[in-house]
């Protein structure tokens, strides 16, 4: 029984936890895509707030007790994870670009735009709202 008071106190903790993981998985490049369910992406981010949480001093800071600054530190935290979400899909962007650049120096781009396996000979286009 005593268990249950300790997490139930220490439940603002967790939640803070949450609300940083779910930053980073709303930007992240894997689990920002539109195919990944939101609720999905809810349930990651609490297993990871579940793992994550025995690992947090709670000793380091004092909550505050009112609502409205508590609500600040949750909006921190949600910017928080959302910076760092959003710096690894800048990282990942970076990647996907330069592979671009070099298929494009090599001369594998036309493998796009020219498909030898059409028997008519049709061209695609590589971007279907730009035309060449």
């Amino acid at each position: 029984m005593e268990i249950l008071f300790d997490f139930i106190n220490d439940l603002p903790f967790l939640m803070l936890v949450f609300f940083r993981v779910g930053g980073i998985l709303l930007f992240a490049p894997v689990f920002s895509n539109t195919h990944i369910p939101m609720l999905l992406r809810i349930a990651i981010a609490l297993i990871l707030a579940f793992i994550l949480y025995p690992n947090l001093d709670k000793n380091l800071h004092e909550l505050p007790s009112e609502l409205i600054p508590f609500g600040l530190i949750v909006v921190k935290e949600i910017a928080i994870g959302a910076i760092v979400g959003f710096a690894a899909s800048i990282l990942f962007a970076a990647f996907s670009m330069a592979g671009y650049l070099l298929s494009n120096q090599m001369g594998l781009d036309m493998a796009v735009i020219a498909d030898p396996s059409s028997l008519s000979g049709d061209e695609s286009q590589p971007f279907p709202y730009f035309t060449i």
